[in-house]
């Protein structure tokens, strides 16, 4: 981003005036913490430890650090003078908050730092006067290759009134979010609370600070989630009508069917995965979402299921006498409805067609595959070779070499065969679109394999073939009648 803005001022000298401007108000604004020199902790940049333009006190070290802006690193480090830090009796206040806030940060923020500073009364050497404290929480994660980026920051104000023995609670809330993979999503989101607890000994009270502040962004963080749940149905509902207009105008990204394909490939691993680690609310919110797929995809495979309907007999007068209560009601037979779902699954019962091979002897699995030794020492025995020709469709995703149990060698894919028309008496050499009912089992079927007696489908457009209804029939299915291993071909019947 440096590198981009010098390009456009093309001016050292300005570039540098305005990056000493502009650095401190942005650290400043998102409360960023560096790591001190010496190791010992980090450093928040915020207006409550500012001293001048580039020192910065750190409270629970009393140490000051010099910071470099535009870098973002701190280039030294001093310890704190006596008239920059607060009274003991301030700072026994300021150290008891500080160590409960610390406890509560490491628990709810991973990544996330706090501090405590001295806002107001800091001269103050024993009760009777009215000081104010600021608490300083801030969490950040960046993770630009997962296309994400999130903050957390909250800053609570203190004001200890003696007279009252109360302690007023002020704090504000940001939030922000930006999400950047196929698009741009933000969120920035700020809200204020408030709340009380009552003036008591240095540790009583800052565990009572400490539990109204865990409560307050507990809170919000739940509200945050429930909005988040709510994004497809409000916010970004309108947002889609705005990417599909787009979509219709200038078009997709050039690899957006790759991408696409490559995700979808990916879904079923990613979901293996989280039904299996996700726990808590996530896992629960996870398990519901499975559920109600689940049971949508029940309901569409009932629709297509056989049926019953009733359908009213023609007017025509039925040889014979009718009964007497049968002559004023509506004459109705049942008859059993199929969609054309239905009838198609049943033609693709190999069992079911008129092929040319009806019977094909069975392959042993130790003809059909070859056992690799892998491992180190050539030990292992899990991985299997297919010595059988097959056919991988364009859409194939390999598995990682090391991972991949079954090897279809590339010498030995197909994909076109030569097709003869059992009418037309000719032979066309036509693409394999997939391979529909090996008869040696279904692995075999869903690893592509083909041999003697297997059922695929071509395609069958360039024959310009169409259907009753005007339509061109791009695919047929075909049996195989040859062994293509030996043969080196794929010779196939088309089933008419």
């Amino acid at each position: 981003m440096r590198a981009d803005v010098r390009a456009l001022l093309r001016d050292e000298a300005v570039y540098e005036a305005a990056a000493a401007e502009a650095y401190p108000k942005y650290n400043k604004a998102h409360l960023v913490s560096l790591d001190l020199p010496d190791r010992s902790g980090d450093i928040i940049i915020t207006t409550y430890g500012e001293l001048d333009r580039n020192d910065y006190l750190d409270p629970r070290t009393a140490q000051v650090a010099t910071v470099d802006h535009v870098k973002q690193t701190c280039t030294k480090l001093r310890p704190a003078a006596d008239e920059e830090l607060p009274s003991a009796y301030i700072e026994e206040f300021r150290n008891a908050i500080d160590i409960e806030v610390s406890k509560y940060v490491g628990d709810a923020y991973p990544k996330g730092v706090c501090a405590v500073y001295c806002t107001s009364g800091k001269d103050i050497e024993e009760p009777g006067a009215d000081f104010g404290l600021a608490v300083v929480i801030s969490a950040a994660r960046r993770s630009p290759q997962n296309f994400c980026n999130g903050s957390w920051r909250s800053v609570w104000t203190l004001e200890f009134s003696y007279a009252f023995q109360l302690v007023e609670i002020k704090g504000k809330i940001q939030v922000g979010a930006h999400y950047f993979e196929e698009g741009n999503v933000q969120l920035d989101t700020d809200v204020d609370r408030k709340d009380s607890t009552l003036m008591q000994t240095p540790e009583d009270t800052a565990l009572s600070v400490t539990n109204i502040i865990r409560h307050q962004e507990s809170e919000y963080f739940s509200s945050l989630e429930e909005s988040y749940l709510n994004l497809s149905d409000a916010t970004f509902k309108p947002q889609g009508d705005y990417i599909e207009l787009h979509q219709k105008r200038h078009g997709r990204r050039l690899d957006y069917e790759e991408r696409k394909r490559k995700r979808e490939a990916r879904s079923v691993k990613k979901n293996s995965k989280d039904a299996r680690n996700l726990l808590g609310a996530k896992g629960k919110r996870f398990a519901k979402k499975r559920y109600a797929e689940k049971a949508q995809m029940k309901k569409t495979l009932k629709m297509h299921d056989e049926s019953t309907s009733r359908q009213k007999v023609d007017d025509d007068v039925q040889e014979g006498a009718i009964p007497p209560y049968l002559l004023d009601r509506d004459q109705t037979q049942r008859a059993k409805v199929l969609s054309n779902t239905i009838k198609q699954k049943r033609k693709e019962k190999a069992g079911k067609w008129d092929v040319p091979l009806p019977k094909v002897r069975p392959v042993a699995e130790e003809e059909m595959f070859k056992v690799l030794r892998t491992g180190k020492r050539k030990t292992k025995q899990w991985k299997r070779m297919v010595t059988k020709a097959t056919f991988v469709g364009p859409g194939f995703t390999r598995k990682p070499p090391k991972y991949e149990r079954f090897i279809r060698p590339t010498g030995l894919r197909f994909t076109k065969a030569h097709v003869t028309h059992p009418e037309l008496k000719c032979t066309f050499n036509l693409d394999i679109i997939s391979v529909k009912k090996n008869p040696n089992g279904p692995m075999y079927t869903s690893l592509g394999v083909m041999t003697r007696g297997t059922i695929i489908e071509v395609n069958v457009s360039e024959l310009g073939l169409v259907t009753p209804a005007g339509k061109v029939v791009w695919g047929k299915y075909a049996q195989v009648t040859n062994n293509p291993e030996n043969d080196g071909c794929i010779n196939a019947v088309l089933l008419v």
